[in-house]
């Protein structure tokens, strides 16, 4: 009975197999082993079923996730390939506003340029007025020069309001697309992050997938047919809606942006062609304004020209003082100058001496002897200035006992002189700045907007020793020949393959027909330098004045300093005068 017990039967008395000494009978024994098979099959169908069951949900399951993987990398895919697309619009974006700001600098430098450009003019009308306002009483009449000089002053102030006002509105133009750049760029630096992040997680979506992929196959082989899930939220679900709107939100606030930096861009260059236009058109007027002014000066000066008749005579002597002295003034000045090359020379090596690393950017002897040099020419530059000074009332004493000796025709000639200085100036014969205050030694001009050349420095190397061959040549006497050989470069002195000779030489000193007395015939030969007398119109107290070339080929100094101010800009010198 324990037996059919364990095994699950129901047992039997003991009094039906008591007979049998405790042996059962063969109907139980084949009841028995009947029930246990029974009971096998049962329990082998109950975990067939189940087995299946569970191999469907592992179906489903793999089926599911390399279908979500294919999702994750579908839209990753799309996402990366989006964001490129963003990045080069963006990116092209952010060079032609780089371009536009760049025309906006240019157009910027060209303004200031041309408002600078203006000072000169302006200065030199200011002066001719000032200077017809120290004629003599008898002189003092309302001519066609003064109302010619008011109106070239008037043209000259509008055209620097103007060119003012378009510099004002250059410059907020270049801050707000500074600004547009500030932001492109920032949206450009997110898009670069964002997407690197983006391919990584396609990266390692992509060998997550693959490793799936190989594991979900080699079941396949089992005899499994495994196919992708095409499981998906829908369309309209909240979580895909709300998804889709924000990329499309993040593609229209790029097209936005994108869209206003192109019509910045737009904006910027239409105003560049305006203000090159408004440019142009102020320096025509101005140019109109300054010949009509030449026009009624030469008028005037005939006028004068025909109460000049009897004057060589009687200043003969006193003439050849002045020409003396104005030659001394022009040797001194020339002098003057050409103490601005040591200073120049210190300015520069000190500027590319203190580029030295901190170890060796000490003061050494070098950077003694060149202070003590600098220091000497700017103390020898000082004494030569007052001696200048000097010698200039010198000549204005000689002046005034010329004019004692014919006090009527000397008013009339003071007259003409000045109108001829300005006509002179006028003519490219020796325009400068602080013409009439007698500041000999003007800072140049820089712009700050200028694109910086990486040859820069040896050009303006170059152009030193361009105009240092200049000025040996000059003073030895040499011929213009000597200058052509010297390296040209892009501020070298003289035309292209042409004549040397800086254009103050080549310009003849003489007006035509203004500087000889009536009825006298010429003295001078053909081509030479004549010295134009203040008082005669024939030599030399203008030609001061103006820089014009004295006896002897001796540059003036204004020439000169004109070439040397443009070689200290490129080469970033300190200014004139100056220590760095």
């Amino acid at each position: 009975s324990l037996s059919l017990k364990g095994c699950g039967l129901p047992g039997r008395g003991r009094s039906e197999g008591g007979m049998n000494n405790g042996l059962h009978s063969v109907q139980a024994w084949h009841h028995q082993a009947g029930y246990n098979m029974t009971k096998a099959q049962t329990s082998q169908l109950a975990a067939e079923v189940k087995c299946d069951v569970v191999r469907k949900a592992h179906n489903e399951a793999g089926e599911a996730n390399l279908g979500m993987y294919k999702e994750v990398t579908d839209s990753l895919e799309k996402k990366v390939q989006s964001s490129h697309n963003i990045l080069g619009a963006l990116r092209w974006r952010a060079e032609t506003l780089g371009v536009a700001i760049a025309s906006a600098r240019r157009s910027l430098a060209k303004l200031e340029a041309a408002f600078l450009a203006k000072e000169a003019p302006l200065r030199l009308c200011n002066w001719h007025m000032e200077e017809r306002k120290r004629r003599p009483r008898r002189e003092l009449v309302r001519d066609t020069v003064e109302d010619h000089l008011d109106e070239e002053r008037a043209v000259i102030l509008e055209a620097q309001r103007k060119i003012g006002d378009a510099v004002r509105r250059t410059r907020a133009l270049i801050a707000d697309l500074e600004a547009k750049m500030q932001e492109v760029r920032q949206d450009i630096d997110n898009k670069v992050q964002a997407v690197g992040i983006d391919e990584m997680c396609l990266r390692t979506t992509n060998a997550s997938f693959r490793t799936v992929l190989n594991h979900t196959e080699r079941q396949a082989s089992a005899g499994r047919n495994i196919k992708y899930s095409k499981w998906r939220r829908p369309d309209d679900h909240p979580v895909i809606r709300d998804g889709r709107n924000n990329e499309l939100v993040r593609e229209r606030r790029v097209a936005y942006l994108v869209s206003s930096t192109e019509q910045q861009e737009e904006t910027a260059n239409s105003i560049c062609d305006e203000q090159d236009r408004l440019m142009a058109a102020c320096a025509r007027s101005v140019e109109d304004a300054g010949a009509r002014l030449e026009q009624a000066v030469q008028v005037r000066l005939k006028e004068n020209e025909k109460m000049r008749g009897r004057l060589d005579a009687e200043l003969k002597e006193t003439e050849a003082k002045i020409d003396d002295t104005m030659n001394t003034i022009a040797e001194t000045r020339f002098q003057i100058t050409a103490l601005e090359e040591p200073v120049d020379l210190a300015n520069i090596c000190g500027s590319w001496r203190h580029r030295r690393v901190d170890p060796e950017r000490i003061s050494d002897p070098v950077s003694t002897r060149l202070s003590d040099h600098q220091t000497a020419a700017i103390k020898a530059r000082r004494e030569l200035v007052l001696h200048q000074q000097s010698i200039h009332s010198k000549l204005q004493h000689l002046h005034e006992c010329r004019d004692h000796l014919a006090e009527d025709i000397a008013d009339k000639l003071t007259a003409h002189n000045i109108d001829s200085t300005c006509l002179a100036t006028r003519c490219g014969q020796g325009m400068r700045e602080g013409l009439y205050e007698g500041d000999y030694f003007a800072p140049p001009i820089r712009s700050e907007y200028l694109d910086p050349v990486p040859e820069a420095a040896t050009n303006a190397l170059a152009a030193r020793d361009d105009l240092h061959a200049v000025r040996e040549s000059l003073r030895a006497g040499s011929s213009a020949s000597s200058v052509q050989s010297a390296p040209r470069s892009e501020f070298s002195v003289g035309p292209p393959g042409g004549d040397a000779r800086s254009p103050l030489q080549r310009r003849p000193t003489t007006f035509a027909g203004a500087h000889t007395p009536l009825g006298a015939p010429s003295a001078t030969p053909s081509g030479a330098s004549t010295p134009v007398s203040i008082r005669s119109g024939r030599g030399v107290a203008f030609a001061d004045a103006v820089g014009a070339p004295l006896h002897g080929g001796v540059t003036p100094p204004s020439a000169a300093r004109s070439r040397s101010s443009q070689a200290s800009n490129c080469s970033g010198g300190a200014g004139w005068g100056g220590t760095g």
